[in-house]
Protein backbone atom coordinates (compact mmCIF):
# COMPACT_ATOMS: atom_id res chain seq x y z
CA UNK A 1 0.00 0.00 0.00
CA UNK A 2 0.79 3.95 -0.58
CA UNK A 3 2.08 6.35 1.96
CA UNK A 4 1.86 9.52 0.62
CA UNK A 5 3.50 12.25 2.11
CA UNK A 6 2.21 15.75 0.58
CA UNK A 7 -1.47 16.37 -0.17
CA UNK A 8 -3.97 19.28 0.12
CA UNK A 9 -6.93 17.49 1.34
CA UNK A 10 -7.79 19.72 4.47
CA UNK A 11 -10.74 21.44 3.23
CA UNK A 12 -10.84 25.25 3.03
CA UNK A 13 -7.72 26.22 4.05
CA UNK A 14 -5.66 26.82 1.23
CA UNK A 15 -5.49 26.23 -2.45
CA UNK A 16 -6.03 22.96 -1.78
CA UNK A 17 -9.83 20.57 -1.51
CA UNK A 18 -12.74 24.03 -1.41
CA UNK A 19 -14.68 22.05 0.83
CA UNK A 20 -15.76 19.05 2.87
CA UNK A 21 -17.38 16.96 0.18
CA UNK A 22 -14.38 17.65 -2.44
CA UNK A 23 -11.72 16.90 0.42
CA UNK A 24 -13.70 13.29 1.04
CA UNK A 25 -13.91 12.56 -2.56
CA UNK A 26 -10.52 13.26 -2.75
CA UNK A 27 -9.99 10.44 0.11
CA UNK A 28 -12.13 8.06 -1.70
CA UNK A 29 -9.78 8.76 -5.32
CA UNK A 30 -7.39 7.97 -2.85
CA UNK A 31 -7.97 4.58 -1.40
CA UNK A 32 -9.30 3.79 -4.71
CA UNK A 33 -5.46 3.86 -5.97
CA UNK A 34 -4.16 2.03 -3.17
CA UNK A 35 -3.31 5.11 -0.74
CA UNK A 36 -3.73 3.86 3.31
CA UNK A 37 -2.00 6.39 4.15
CA UNK A 38 -1.78 10.16 4.41
CA UNK A 39 -0.07 13.74 5.29
CA UNK A 40 -2.45 16.29 5.65
CA UNK A 41 0.32 19.04 4.57
CA UNK A 42 -1.69 22.47 4.22
CA UNK A 43 0.79 25.19 2.89
CA UNK A 44 2.04 27.18 5.69
CA UNK A 45 4.20 30.71 4.86
CA UNK A 46 2.86 30.44 1.45
CA UNK A 47 0.57 33.50 1.47
CA UNK A 48 -1.64 30.87 3.69
CA UNK A 49 -1.25 30.80 7.74
CA UNK A 50 -1.65 27.11 9.08
CA UNK A 51 -0.16 27.13 12.03
CA UNK A 52 -0.01 23.71 14.10
CA UNK A 53 -2.51 23.79 16.13
CA UNK A 54 -5.37 24.84 13.68
CA UNK A 55 -3.85 22.41 11.39
CA UNK A 56 -3.96 19.87 14.49
CA UNK A 57 -7.85 20.78 15.09
CA UNK A 58 -8.39 20.57 11.67
CA UNK A 59 -6.66 16.86 10.90
CA UNK A 60 -9.00 15.83 13.80
CA UNK A 61 -11.93 16.71 12.56
CA UNK A 62 -11.41 15.05 8.97
CA UNK A 63 -10.17 11.98 10.63
CA UNK A 64 -13.41 12.04 12.41
CA UNK A 65 -15.47 12.61 9.42
CA UNK A 66 -13.76 9.89 7.76
CA UNK A 67 -14.45 7.06 10.27
CA UNK A 68 -17.72 8.27 10.22
CA UNK A 69 -18.38 7.88 6.67
CA UNK A 70 -16.46 4.47 6.57
CA UNK A 71 -13.49 5.22 3.95
CA UNK A 72 -10.50 3.99 5.22
CA UNK A 73 -7.91 6.13 4.67
CA UNK A 74 -5.57 6.85 7.78
CA UNK A 75 -4.22 10.69 7.95
CA UNK A 76 -1.95 12.75 10.18
CA UNK A 77 -0.91 16.03 10.31
CA UNK A 78 1.49 17.91 8.78
CA UNK A 79 2.58 21.36 6.86
CA UNK A 80 4.43 22.23 3.55
CA UNK A 81 6.51 24.63 5.02
CA UNK A 82 8.21 27.82 2.71
CA UNK A 83 11.31 27.93 3.42
CA UNK A 84 12.08 31.67 5.45
CA UNK A 85 14.55 33.21 7.26
CA UNK A 86 12.36 32.88 10.19
CA UNK A 87 11.96 28.60 9.59
CA UNK A 88 14.05 27.93 12.81
CA UNK A 89 12.51 30.96 15.02
CA UNK A 90 9.27 29.47 14.11
CA UNK A 91 9.99 25.73 14.38
CA UNK A 92 11.34 26.43 17.85
CA UNK A 93 8.31 28.78 18.80
CA UNK A 94 5.81 25.54 18.13
CA UNK A 95 4.39 26.95 15.23
CA UNK A 96 5.45 24.64 12.76
CA UNK A 97 4.81 20.77 12.06
CA UNK A 98 6.58 17.45 11.22
CA UNK A 99 4.86 15.09 8.92
CA UNK A 100 2.83 12.48 11.54
CA UNK A 101 4.94 13.69 14.42
CA UNK A 102 8.30 12.57 12.50
CA UNK A 103 11.48 13.62 12.57
CA UNK A 104 10.94 14.53 8.43
CA UNK A 105 9.70 18.66 7.78
CA UNK A 106 8.30 19.20 4.47
CA UNK A 107 10.33 22.03 3.43
CA UNK A 108 9.10 23.91 -0.04
CA UNK A 109 11.10 26.20 -2.12
CA UNK A 110 10.04 29.36 -4.05
CA UNK A 111 9.55 27.99 -7.70
CA UNK A 112 11.81 30.26 -9.40
CA UNK A 113 15.37 30.43 -7.38
CA UNK A 114 16.72 28.96 -4.14
CA UNK A 115 17.53 31.98 -1.73
CA UNK A 116 20.68 32.14 -0.73
CA UNK A 117 20.32 31.29 3.05
CA UNK A 118 18.82 28.15 2.33
CA UNK A 119 22.23 25.89 2.67
CA UNK A 120 22.76 27.39 5.95
CA UNK A 121 19.01 26.26 7.47
CA UNK A 122 19.49 23.05 5.75
CA UNK A 123 22.86 22.48 8.15
CA UNK A 124 20.91 23.50 10.98
CA UNK A 125 17.80 21.42 10.73
CA UNK A 126 20.22 18.81 10.14
CA UNK A 127 22.82 19.02 12.99
CA UNK A 128 19.14 19.03 15.27
CA UNK A 129 17.93 15.99 13.58
CA UNK A 130 15.67 17.34 11.53
CA UNK A 131 15.09 15.92 8.46
CA UNK A 132 14.15 18.33 5.30
CA UNK A 133 12.23 16.58 2.71
CA UNK A 134 12.64 18.87 -0.43
CA UNK A 135 8.78 19.33 -1.91
CA UNK A 136 8.98 19.17 -5.69
CA UNK A 137 12.72 20.17 -6.36
CA UNK A 138 12.66 19.03 -10.00
CA UNK A 139 9.74 21.91 -10.34
CA UNK A 140 11.97 24.76 -9.09
CA UNK A 141 13.61 26.60 -11.78
CA UNK A 142 17.38 27.04 -10.22
CA UNK A 143 17.59 23.59 -8.98
CA UNK A 144 17.21 22.28 -12.72
CA UNK A 145 19.91 24.74 -14.08
CA UNK A 146 21.83 23.74 -10.80
CA UNK A 147 21.26 20.34 -10.04
CA UNK A 148 24.90 20.09 -7.53
CA UNK A 149 22.48 22.39 -5.09
CA UNK A 150 20.31 19.57 -4.57
CA UNK A 151 23.44 16.80 -4.59
CA UNK A 152 24.66 18.68 -2.00
CA UNK A 153 21.36 18.70 0.48
CA UNK A 154 21.25 15.08 -0.24
CA UNK A 155 24.58 14.24 0.45
CA UNK A 156 24.04 16.07 3.89
CA UNK A 157 21.07 14.22 4.82
CA UNK A 158 18.32 15.97 2.84
CA UNK A 159 15.52 13.71 0.91
CA UNK A 160 14.09 14.23 -2.51
CA UNK A 161 10.39 14.13 -2.91
CA UNK A 162 9.33 14.59 -6.55
CA UNK A 163 5.44 14.79 -7.45
CA UNK A 164 3.61 12.09 -9.51
CA UNK A 165 2.46 14.37 -11.88
CA UNK A 166 6.02 15.41 -12.89
CA UNK A 167 7.19 11.70 -13.86
CA UNK A 168 3.49 11.87 -15.89
CA UNK A 169 4.39 14.78 -17.96
CA UNK A 170 1.96 17.35 -16.35
CA UNK A 171 4.35 20.07 -15.47
CA UNK A 172 6.23 19.17 -19.28
CA UNK A 173 8.20 17.06 -20.79
CA UNK A 174 11.47 18.85 -19.44
CA UNK A 175 10.46 18.27 -16.11
CA UNK A 176 9.45 14.88 -16.84
CA UNK A 177 13.24 13.99 -18.14
CA UNK A 178 15.04 15.70 -15.37
CA UNK A 179 12.83 13.29 -12.88
CA UNK A 180 13.68 10.36 -14.53
CA UNK A 181 17.47 11.44 -14.77
CA UNK A 182 17.40 12.83 -10.90
CA UNK A 183 15.70 9.33 -10.12
CA UNK A 184 18.40 7.47 -11.76
CA UNK A 185 21.21 9.96 -9.78
CA UNK A 186 19.96 9.21 -6.36
CA UNK A 187 18.43 13.18 -5.62
CA UNK A 188 14.72 11.53 -5.70
CA UNK A 189 13.99 9.00 -2.87
CA UNK A 190 10.49 9.16 -3.53
CA UNK A 191 7.37 10.57 -5.14
CA UNK A 192 4.19 12.22 -3.39
CA UNK A 193 0.78 13.15 -5.12
CA UNK A 194 0.88 16.65 -4.20
CA UNK A 195 -2.96 16.36 -4.53
CA UNK A 196 -5.32 19.74 -4.37
CA UNK A 197 -8.93 18.89 -6.35
CA UNK A 198 -10.62 15.79 -7.74
CA UNK A 199 -10.37 17.26 -11.26
CA UNK A 200 -7.32 18.10 -12.72
CA UNK A 201 -4.86 17.70 -10.03
CA UNK A 202 -5.85 14.45 -7.72
CA UNK A 203 -2.90 11.72 -6.86
CA UNK A 204 -1.90 10.31 -10.25
CA UNK A 205 -0.52 7.31 -8.48
CA UNK A 206 -1.83 4.88 -10.79
CA UNK A 207 -0.09 6.54 -14.03
CA UNK A 208 3.53 7.26 -11.95
CA UNK A 209 4.16 4.16 -11.23
CA UNK A 210 3.35 2.47 -14.44
CA UNK A 211 6.21 5.51 -15.59
CA UNK A 212 8.48 4.47 -12.96
CA UNK A 213 7.85 0.91 -13.70
CA UNK A 214 8.81 1.55 -16.93
CA UNK A 215 11.87 3.02 -16.73
CA UNK A 216 13.17 1.08 -13.98
CA UNK A 217 11.98 -2.21 -13.46
CA UNK A 218 9.49 -3.34 -10.55
CA UNK A 219 12.49 -3.11 -8.11
CA UNK A 220 11.96 0.64 -8.50
CA UNK A 221 8.32 0.88 -7.53
CA UNK A 222 9.46 -1.14 -4.52
CA UNK A 223 12.08 1.20 -3.33
CA UNK A 224 10.39 4.48 -3.89
CA UNK A 225 7.17 3.29 -1.65
CA UNK A 226 9.45 1.67 0.95
CA UNK A 227 11.17 5.17 1.17
CA UNK A 228 7.57 6.05 1.54
CA UNK A 229 6.99 4.19 4.37
CA UNK A 230 10.46 5.54 6.17
CA UNK A 231 8.64 8.67 6.43
CA UNK A 232 5.48 7.63 7.58
CA UNK A 233 6.86 5.19 10.51
CA UNK A 234 9.77 7.79 11.64
CA UNK A 235 12.39 5.34 10.43
CA UNK A 236 16.16 6.16 10.54
CA UNK A 237 16.99 7.96 7.04
CA UNK A 238 18.45 4.65 5.46
CA UNK A 239 16.14 5.57 2.29
CA UNK A 240 17.28 3.07 -0.95
CA UNK A 241 18.17 4.74 -4.18
CA UNK A 242 15.45 3.82 -6.50
CA UNK A 243 17.67 3.37 -9.22
CA UNK A 244 21.14 2.95 -10.78
CA UNK A 245 22.79 4.50 -13.93
CA UNK A 246 21.22 5.55 -17.32
CA UNK A 247 19.86 2.37 -18.28
CA UNK A 248 16.22 3.98 -18.62
CA UNK A 249 17.25 6.16 -21.45
CA UNK A 250 17.18 3.17 -23.72
CA UNK A 251 13.48 3.71 -23.43
CA UNK A 252 12.85 7.29 -23.69
CA UNK A 253 15.38 8.46 -26.51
Amino acid sequence: MIADIHTHLLPGVDDGAADLDEALALAETAVAEGVSWLALTPHHLNGFDNDAESVLRAVESFRAELTRRGIALEVAAGQEIRLRQSLLERLDAGELLPIGGSRYWLIELPHAYVPDYTDDLIHELLVAGRIPVIAHPERNFELAHHPERLAGWVKAGAVGQATTHSLVGRFGEQTRLLTLEWCAQGLIHLFASDAHHVRGRAFGWTECLRELEKAFGDEAVRRCLANAARVRDDAEPAFERIAEGPAWRRGFS
